[in-house]
């Protein structure tokens, strides 16, 4: 299963819903931009432990940004850090729970 984070800016809302996925059912994530960042830029960071993840591999298609993590990831609250290439600059952070 692949996750998909399409990366764009809403300006001024401020939603938090993080999306939910199953322990074991997800093994890369996708980032949907015009232009990507350096591949060190999108962190993946474990809000439970508070520990910053490592990127196995990744490979870059057109728009698509593909992005492995070592192994499954364990249950708890994540954040995708995604640099933005708006006329402003910045990251968009993706929220997303895995039970």
């Amino acid at each position: 299963m692949r996750l998909a984070v399409v990366a764009y800016i809403v300006p001024f809302v401020l939603v938090y819903q993080p999306a939910l996925v199953m322990q074991g059912s997800v093994h890369e994530i996708v980032v949907v931009q015009k232009v990507h960042d350096e591949v060190s830029k999108y962190q993946l960071y474990n809000l439970d432990t508070e520990v910053l993840l490592q990127w196995a591999s990744s490979a870059e298609d057109g728009t698509e940004l593909t992005l492995h993590f070592a192994g499954d990831l364990q249950g708890g609250e994540y954040v995708l850090v995604v640099p933005s290439s708006g006329m402003f600059g910045g990251e968009s952070l993706n929220y997303f729970r895995v039970l």
